[in-house]
């Protein structure tokens, strides 16, 4: 491209030296004479050709820069989300325990039934009749009656636990059942821990 006539002005090109002051041999590169002038008209063909050069070369800087300041705009974006995260005052591990124990809560296949019926009324039937009454919302696997004595006023209440054969039949046996009357007494259902039952423990 030396002598190339760009936008009316003639280019000069050669090896440039960096990295401090010419050395004596260097030097004598100051007492050569200027170039010449020497005009050169360039053919339509290589004109066009640099001016094509030229143009996309701008336009890919400009594409760099673009895709540059997007990328240091999302770096910068995940930077304060991590910090917004580190900065919750509720851990991972916590997140984590939370969503563990409600995704037990929704899957469990265990209804717990209150108030029901009266410690006077628990029968060796009453199971069958509740596997029986129950098995209209889901397939039922086990009922359990259990007996528990209350610290404050020594009072005994019946709990039922009804082990339905999924969470979802489990679920609409919730719906369906709680506040609903049973022989003059206003009932509560709610969705038992799996594990807590599997383990023995009706204390819930």
């Amino acid at each position: 491209m030396n002598n190339f006539e760009l936008g009316g002005l003639t280019l000069h090109v050669g090896k440039a030296v960096i990295g401090g002051p010419l050395n004596e041999g260097m030097k004598a590169l100051d007492k050569l004479p200027a170039l010449p002038n020497v005009p050169v008209v360039p053919s339509p063909a290589s004109t066009t050709a640099a001016s094509s050069s030229l143009v996309a070369a701008a336009k890919a800087q400009s594409a760099a820069a673009k895709i540059a300041a997007d990328l240091a705009a999302r770096g910068q974006s995940a930077v304060e989300s991590v910090a917004h995260e580190e900065n919750m005052s509720i851990s991972a591990s916590q997140r984590f325990a939370i969503m563990q124990k409600l995704s037990r809560q929704e899957s469990s296949p265990i209804v717990l039934i209150r108030n029901a019926v009266s410690s006077s009324e628990v029968d060796d039937t009453l199971e069958d009749e509740f596997a029986q009454e129950c098995s209209n919302f889901g397939k039922v696997l086990k009922v359990i009656v259990h007996l528990e004595t209350r610290t404050d006023n020594q009072e005994e209440i019946v709990k039922i636990f009804v082990r339905f054969s999924d969470g979802a039949a489990a679920e609409k046996a919730k719906e369906n059942l709680n506040g609903r009357w049973f022989g003059g007494r206003r009932i509560t259902a709610v969705i038992y821990d799996l594990r807590k039952f599997l383990n023995g423990d009706f204390a819930g």
